[in-house]
């Protein structure tokens, strides 16, 4: 596994992992706190959260935007963790930039020093380029100091085939 790299931020310790040559960067997805903190204690330094367990675990569709009240509940739940947190917010729940960029801003304040915002659609269709580039725009304003950069193309997944990760100070 990756070290934690020296860091004045937790959200620079964070970008600083998708950069290290000496390892690939892997992120574990967990689902709740004992998942978090299981994959925490194998020494992984940063762990993503998981669409599709939060859907499920709420009896709701995965992709379908309507789980925005429990990806924040579970961000807020495992951010004061000891380790790096990035949170997998679907598109964002919406497509009004402002809106993602306030999600943005609530997921940092809990902790988060990551957001992937998906830019696949429900009908397996890609949003529009200029609607994603807006919101990881809206979120770089909403969170000063982020970086962005592609994420890497998952063959398992085709949603995650065009996703964007949006680097977050947690501070």
């Amino acid at each position: 596994m990756t070290p934690v790299p020296a860091a004045t931020t937790p959200a620079a310790a964070f970008a600083a992992l998708h950069r290290a040559a000496a390892a690939p960067f892997l992120i574990p997805n967990a689902w709740d706190h004992a998942s978090a903190s299981a994959l925490a204690a194998q020494g992984f330094p940063a762990i993503g959260t998981t669409s599709l367990a939060v859907a499920a675990a709420a009896g709701l569709p995965d992709g379908a935007g309507a789980t925005r009240a429990e990806t924040l509940l579970l961000a807020r739940r495992l951010g004061p963790a000891p380790y790096l947190l990035s949170v997998d917010a679907e598109s964002g729940f919406g497509d009004d930039p402002d809106e993602v960029a306030e999600l943005a801003r609530e997921l940092a304040e809990a902790g988060a020093v990551g957001i992937n915002l998906e830019d696949g659609r429900r009908d397996g269709t890609l949003a529009p380029v200029a609607l994603h580039a807006a919101k990881i725009a809206a979120v770089k304003a909403a969170v000063p100091g982020t970086t962005g950069s592609p994420a890497s193309p998952s063959p398992a997944s085709p949603r995650s085939r065009a996703a964007r990760r949006c680097r977050m100070p947690s501070d």
